[in-house]
């Protein structure tokens, strides 16, 4: 490939041993091109890093190419950017460093690590609970059937608990206080300092109640631990079930087509639709065939939808003036 290249790149000229490998390419296209009277770093060989913004490596590598079709071609293109005068990065700082590059195999290894973690604990967990219901009901006996075995028991209940973390405790303590929570007619909480009441059961016309919520049952506080770690409440870590603790009734979002007109046309008509709804926001859609335009590829349209009118479709725009404090929609020209 070296010998029919007439440029040649060295990308992720970050890693180690890239400057050996651009200096090596470059004496191999030396050779083939027998151009020993040329320096290597003149030849047409970029190291460059393709992942970074702004890389003067590949800002060579593009006036390379331009350089390389005015040759070729005779087309000329000017471009604003200016020449760095070198053929590599000058910067091999990056987003992720080199020593961070197994960065997904760490998060993977970590999540495992978490899993293990609550399987173990939740042994722990279930362990002591057996010890001390076992304890509680022999101790509760009257009289004692062997002491030896109650004081047995007692230390075992102390060696169990030794095993349980502080932070497991404490997650089982909040599946308790959650769940009494959630028993309640109406949740309270708050949101940006503004105190929200949903309630949580709702009437059916045979004057039932009917929860909004299913509540775990688990008497197991192996299992409350478990399922605290690995769904829980929603509003709570692992945020399985969303960030805030109840799905809001009152917060619909409505379905809006845009491209019908400008921005200007659709923001107004997405304000007037919104106006007189509790909740200030849109959920906008388009219509794929409205989008395809008029220049489509035959053979493309789906059955049933070729009647249908279409609109060429423009770039999204950035729009704002006196009466509009919301713009960004994709304008669609008005349609033919």
């Amino acid at each position: 490939m070296l010998d029919y290249a007439d440029i040649v790149v060295v990308n992720k000229y970050e890693k180690k041993g890239s400057e050996d490998a651009l200096r090596d390419v470059r004496k191999q296209v030396q050779r083939n091109r027998k151009a020993f009277d040329k320096d290597p770093r003149d030849l047409p060989v970029f190291g460059t890093i393709a992942s970074k913004f702004n890389d003067d490596g590949i800002t060579a590598f593009y006036h390379g190419l331009l350089d390389l079709i005015a040759e070729k071609k005779g087309i000329r293109y000017e471009s604003h950017l200016p020449r760095s005068g070198r053929k590599e990065s000058s910067s091999k700082t990056i987003i992720i460093p080199g020593e961070r590059t197994r960065y997904l195999a760490e998060i993977a290894d970590t999540i495992r690590e978490y899993h293990k973690t609550t399987g173990s604990q939740a042994k722990a967990v279930r362990d002591y609970w057996h010890i001390l219901e076992t304890f509680k009901m022999l101790e509760e006996k009257e009289p004692q059937p062997m002491p030896d075995v109650i004081l047995e028991l007692k230390m075992a209940v102390e060696e169990a608990r030794a095993f349980i973390f502080e932070e497991t405790e404490k997650n089982i303590q909040d599946f308790i206080q959650a769940r009494d929570r959630y028993e309640k007619d109406e949740l309270v909480y708050q949101v940006r300092g503004k105190e929200l009441r949903v309630p949580l059961f709702t009437t059916s016309l045979s004057h039932s109640k009917i929860p909004k919520i299913s509540l775990p049952r688990f008497e197991d506080p192996g299992e409350q631990y478990t399922w605290t770690r690995k769904e829980n409440f929603a509003g709570a870590f692992p945020y399985t079930a969303g960030v805030f603790p109840v799905k809001r009734a009152d917060e619909d979002p409505t379905r809006m087509f845009a491209g019908e007109g400008g921005p200007e046309d659709t923001n107004r008509r997405f304000k007037l639709l919104s106006g007189s709804y509790p909740a200030k926001r849109l959920s906008t859609a388009f219509d794929s065939v409205t989008l395809t335009g008029l220049t489509r590829t035959p053979g493309r349209i789906s059955m049933g939808k070729s009647a249908h009118r279409a609109c060429p479709s423009a770039p999204w725009t950035m729009s704002r003036s006196s009466t509009t404090d919301l713009i960004c929609v994709p304008p669609i020209p008005r349609c033919l």
